[in-house]
């Protein structure tokens, strides 16, 4: 059984803008998937649905078979505004997941370790008025972690970093996801993210969003940006592209 399923959601908002239309997606756990395609095809409302904080107007998400109606500790969502709260530091910021859970048995990881792994030990008592961008996800992404949740989604997390940052960001996620084990799930404008942290690519269609193909990644891990210059990387980006130029001339109906 898979670890999550969307299974043909559509949805369209109040103001009759359809975001979604028939959208299938299929993560075992463990596995790694991106999610591609043009601006405004509704990948973010791809990812409110499987997270919980949506409901689909058609079609349903499971978690290990199981609907996904409202948001739960398995499911951790980072968005690319950090949203940190700015009355607490940032040791309360990422402890803040276990705080809510308290009264539910949950086995949560040590907030000071999991600072100490994404590089801000010693920035415990630090307001996030005081943090750069980059540090201020990486409190983001320590927080979405804290509950060691089987499904992490990324929605386009690094998007507003400067290269070398998103670089730096992105090889911690590939580095925390593989010691914990979780399953990922990231949208994001970057081809070269998308396959460097992917198993799978999944390409989408112009809105409405709907499943234009996949690309499968087999690059070795651990993987580095030094790949990026290898034939291997251009060819998987060269599919990709491919891909989302027959999404972009895809009919609405």
């Amino acid at each position: 059984m898979a670890l999550l399923t969307a299974d043909r959601i559509s949805h369209t908002y109040p103001n009759g803008v359809e975001a979604l239309r028939g959208f299938s997606l299929r993560v075992q756990a463990g596995e790694r998937v991106a999610v591609v395609g043009p601006s405004g095809c509704g990948k973010s409302t791809l990812l409110r649905a499987l997270a919980g904080l949506l409901q689909p107007t058609e079609g349903q998400v499971l978690l290990k078979g199981s609907p996904v109606t409202e948001p739960t500790a398995a499911i951790s969502l980072m968005f690319q505004d950090p949203a940190l709260l700015p009355w607490r530091t940032v040791l309360q910021n990422v402890a803040l997941p276990l705080e809510l859970l308290a009264h539910r048995q949950h086995d949560g990881l040590e907030p000071r370790m999991l600072l100490k792994q994404v590089g801000l030990e010693g920035f415990e008592h630090i307001y996030p008025r005081a943090l750069s961008g980059g540090m201020a996800q990486r409190v983001a992404l320590a927080r979405a972690l804290i509950t060691r949740p089987p499904l992490l989604l990324l929605d386009e997390p690094f998007g507003a970093l400067d290269a070398l940052t998103r670089e730096g960001l992105t090889a911690l996620v590939d580095q925390l996801v593989e010691q914990f084990g979780a399953a990922l799930v990231i949208v994001t404008h970057s081809l070269a993210e998308a396959i460097f942290l992917a198993d799978r690519v999944v390409v989408s269609s112009a809105r409405p969003g709907r499943v234009v193909g996949e690309v499968r990644v087999a690059l070795p891990r651990p993987r580095t940006w030094a790949m990026e210059s290898e034939p291997a990387f251009g060819v998987l980006l060269a599919q990709v592209r491919a891909l989302l130029a027959e999404g972009t001339l895809m009919p609405p109906n």
